[in-house]
């Protein structure tokens, strides 16, 4: 849940918003050792989290495949990629001109993720 508050009208909203991994699988038995499957992966999460504008990214996708009984299946290739910059200084002399650099620190930093599903359908 997120809760968001607002001064300048007074008011406060709670609010659902579904961020991170979710997987819905479903499986059809075929025949003595076959298993029909359905993969909808979801990975989603916030590129700015600052109230009011939030703005929430996602991707997924739907898959469907058949596979014997007892066998893994791998599915990859979802990734995610977050870019932040971020600078931290001495108030005041990290605003001067020329020696600025002497009193601040820039840092930029990538980060990327993938996410692999395996999947070992067991008839019983």
């Amino acid at each position: 849940m997120l809760l968001i508050h607002n001064e300048s009208y007074g008011s406060t909203r709670t609010e659902e918003v579904k961020v991170g991994i979710e997987l819905e699988v479903y499986a059809r038995i075929i025949g003595e050792d076959q298993v029909y499957l359905e993969l909808s992966p979801v990975i989603s999460h916030f590129i700015n989290d600052v109230s009011p504008d939030l703005l929430v990214k996602e991707n997924s996708l739907t898959t469907s495949l058949q596979i014997r009984n007892g066998e893994t299946v791998c599915l990859a290739g979802m990734t995610t990629k977050r870019d932040s910059d971020s600078t931290r200084k001495v108030p005041l002399l990290g605003d001067i001109p020329l020696v600025r650099w002497l009193f601040r620190n820039e840092n930029k930093e990538e980060n990327e993720r993938e996410l692999l599903v395996f999947v070992t359908p067991v008839i019983r």
